[in-house]
């Protein structure tokens, strides 16, 4: 043993690997035989729960050799315990559907990331960062919790609990994340997690296509499917909750492969497979959002060529405007995709708007 591995202290490690796998055979089994937390899980929407079984008993395996292996292997582990603890941070987010009533993968990562911060801050003592912008959100949700409670009691400050982990999240992994060495390897996690979600969504659609097998853990099973020109379409989720969720990793990934330097066949294959899981989503506003950073991508990549690009723009415009080649694409292919869904948001813009106008300064709770 080296000397930083002792300075950790081989009992802590022991105890660290211990409480994983004991926290981890106990949600896993849990999960698989409790018939509460088993009925609640979104995959028996879709007549495939037959399945969970088998899936469960899979996953306790493979949870049993990976712990065992990792507990044979703690000096390996300890020697990459930042880069672990940024997978644990990453990574189970692209998972969330998996989860039984509140409580899913990303809220496990998240306790595994603060139990790891803690133990390196009792045994390794390193200096804690508070960046201001996220010292300055909890602040700012504080605020907004307490004058909340007014109208809504203090009950409401329970329902912010999604926001407050994101916003712990952003703070510990700013304490992994200290060096340019570990911001690259955590975007390549990042990018792994997006590859895999998009690879899971393509695939998903192709099964459902082909044989007519709905593969999705949306927790809305209702809105999982979406009538086209191209008939009833599947609106996958890979592993993820939504539809929506997954639209919004896609939409984060690709725009890191964007500007990642990896090599330029690699960059385009791992984006046009991104865009083609994105459209699967039928997400009209995701999709949109996703060409205008493609888009931008050429300004910021390419800032002295701004107003060659300004000009191709306003004439590719000017040529479908003319042609009608843009009042088509709208009529036929936005409308279709996402006119109701536009509709609904107006409307709720409006409901929002008159919540702001009978309570501006408390809100509604």
């Amino acid at each position: 043993m080296d000397g930083a591995y002792g300075k950790f202290n081989m009992k802590a490690g022991s105890l660290v690997i211990g409480v994983g796998v004991v926290l981890g055979l106990s949600v896993g089994l849990a999960a698989g035989i409790d018939p509460f937390i088993n009925a609640l899980h979104p995959i028996r929407a879709f007549n495939l729960n037959r399945w969970m079984p088998y899936l469960l008993s899979l996953g306790l395996v493979f949870l049993f050799f990976a712990t065992t292996t990792l507990y044979l292997n703690r000096a390996w582990v300890f020697e990459r315990r930042y880069r672990l603890a940024i997978i644990a941070a990453v990574v189970p987010g692209a998972f969330s559907g998996f989860h039984a009533g509140p409580l899913d993968p990303s809220d496990f990562g998240f306790l595994l990331v603060l139990f790891f911060c803690v133990a390196v801050e009792l045994f390794e003592r390193p200096p804690i960062r508070t960046p201001v912008p996220v010292v300055c959100m909890l602040l700012l949700i504080t605020a907004c919790s307490l004058a909340s409670m007014v109208n809504g009691r203090w009950n409401s400050i329970l329902r912010e609990h999604t926001i407050l982990n994101k916003i712990m999240i952003c703070f510990l992994v700013s304490n992994l994340i200290t060096n340019t060495r570990r911001l690259r390897f955590s975007l390549k996690v990042l990018v792994f997690a997006g590859v895999l979600s998009a690879v899971v969504g393509v695939l998903s659609e192709a099964v459902y296509y082909f044989f007519k097998i709905p593969f999705t853990l949306d927790s809305q099973p209702d809105f999982a499917f979406k009538e086209t020109p191209w008939g009833l379409m599947l609106r996958v989720s890979a592993f993820l909750p939504r539809t929506q969720a997954l639209a919004h990793l896609l939409i984060l990934t690709s725009s890191v492969v964007l500007f990642m330097p990896m090599r330029w066949s690699v960059k385009a294959t791992l984006y046009l497979l991104m865009a083609v899981a994105l459209a699967c989503t039928f997400s009209a506003g995701a999709c949109l959002i996703f060409a205008i950073l493609f888009y931008l991508a050429f300004f910021f990549r390419r800032p002295a060529h701004s107003l060659h690009y300004l000009a191709y723009t306003a004439g590719i415009m000017l040529v479908g405007y003319l042609s009608g080649l843009l009042q088509w694409l709208y009529s036929h292919v936005l409308m279709e995709i996402g006119g109701r869904s536009g509709e609904d948001r107006i409307e709720f813009l409006n409901v929002g708007f008159n919540a702001i106008a009978r309570h501006p300064l408390l809100g509604i709770g």
